[in-house]
């Protein structure tokens, strides 16, 4: 293991580009190696520990609470209460616990999976924690200490004290400040790390919303589409768009929006596929106990459609750090003709700088080609990335992704390189 501290291995380039290879070697400088030492000194007193989920004490899972308040990018699918919900009652496997702890506080974590290989990497290792309610994977890093929570993981898997050749992310937020500095530590630290292509993910940004970013942010054609959508709401009553802060509103108040949003997402297309919350007993009590626990932490709120004084509309948001998640969406059909997901979206965008001001990013948690894209202006970059630690590990890494490069390059080509035979 000294060997990957004295002479640090090629990298991988972050990109999935043919033009960026072959590799280009890491060259440690005098600042790197500055920079290095130091983090190794402030990471003596750390802790890294790799535990199963159920081995966590009442302790444990009030550190991991602080650690997500204090994180820069949050996600509230490496929340204990998502966990706890999710193998409670979806009968999903419990994640291995990799924690970076400072004494008794966590300054670091992620949920994962040990595996044997997987088409990326080969080679046994760690894989992101997921369930079929999962958007996001990643790391909790916190905010005042991310280059040291990212040293020790460094540090931890160039250990030799386990079997594991890297970690890998299925959909990480690669544009997101600390998977950067993660990836800046781990490629400083002589590892390689690979990224792909991903997507572009609607998202918000609520310090830039408005009004008048709507209105840049829609073709003519949906705007007027959204109009008159809005129009034939206004025939069947008054339209008002609210928000329903648990941190603000009694328990009451976010059972009766955890209901009402049952309802409606169980009225449409997702009770006809099986995909609402109250299609089965289990989904039911995941979700009634996911918004419970975290609606007694003041992490959730729901947006709301209103006409008169019926609910015609309903997001849930899961809140962790400064983000927010769109998890579900519901809206009654019978309202269809106002397009009430659309009109909700649009009206987010209107309203997040006033009411949702303290909130760095709202992430839609929506796929590719969602209507979504036409109406909120901001993107993030989510995306597979993976990191080899060990020598074989960087072998396999380099093997498997120009395989990979090498079939792309084919597949994009095959009618040149079909017409150049005859």
């Amino acid at each position: 293991m000294k060997l990957f501290r004295k002479f640090p291995a090629p990298r991988l380039c972050v990109v999935d580009d043919h033009r960026k290879w072959p590799l280009t070697p890491f060259v440690m400088s005098a600042s790197h190696t500055s920079s290095r030492s130091e983090l190794r000194r402030r990471s003596q007193n750390l802790r890294v520990r790799v535990r199963p989920f159920a081995q966590l004490d009442a302790e444990d899972f009030a550190a991991w609470q602080r650690l997500e308040d204090k994180c820069r990018n949050g996600n509230p699918f490496l929340s204990a209460e998502f966990v706890q919900s999710a193998t409670t009652h979806l009968g999903e496997r419990a994640p291995l616990v990799l924690d970076i702890c400072d004494g008794r506080d966590h300054i670091g974590l992620g949920l994962f999976d040990a595996v044997r290989h997987t088409k990326y990497l080969p080679l046994p290792h760690l894989v992101g924690w997921r369930t079929g309610h999962t958007f996001l994977d990643g790391l909790l890093l916190h905010e005042d200490r991310e280059h040291e929570a990212a040293h020790a993981v460094a540090e931890y898997m160039q250990s030799g004290t386990h079997a594991w050749h890297g970690i890998e992310f299925q959909t990480a937020a690669v544009d997101s400040p600390g998977m950067g500095t993660l990836t800046d530590v781990l490629q400083q630290a002589g590892n390689a790390v690979w990224q792909g292509r991903g997507l572009q993910r609607a998202a918000l940004v609520p310090s830039t919303a408005g009004p008048e970013r709507l209105l840049t942010s829609v073709s003519i054609p949906r705007a007027r589409s959204l109009r008159k959508g809005w129009k034939e709401l206004e025939k069947r009553g008054p339209v008002s768009f609210e928000i329903v802060d648990a941190a603000e509103c009694s328990p009451e108040q976010i059972d009766a929006a955890a209901n009402q949003f049952l309802e409606l997402e169980a009225a449409g297309w997702k009770a006809e596929c099986g995909s609402a919350m109250k299609s089965s007993s289990e989904q039911l009590a995941f979700f009634q106990d996911l918004t419970r626990m975290l609606g007694q932490r003041g992490k959730l709120f729901f947006s709301q459609l209103c006409v008169g004084d019926e609910v015609v509309g309903s997001v849930v948001h899961l809140i962790s750090g400064r983000e927010a998640f769109a998890f579900k969406l519901g809206w009654n059909p019978e309202f269809e003709r106002g397009c009430p997901g659309f009109q909700l979206k649009a009206r987010m965008v209107c309203e997040a700088a006033q009411q949702l001001g303290h909130l760095d990013l709202i992430d839609s948690c929506s796929q590719t080609d969602s209507f979504i894209e036409r109406i909120w202006p901001d993107r993030r970059s989510i995306a597979s990335w993976v990191c080899a630690t060990s020598l074989p590990g960087k072998a396999a890494l380099r093997v498997t992704q120009g395989l990979k490069m090498a079939k792309d390059y084919l597949v994009t080509n095959f009618r040149q390189l079909q017409g150049g035979g005859r």
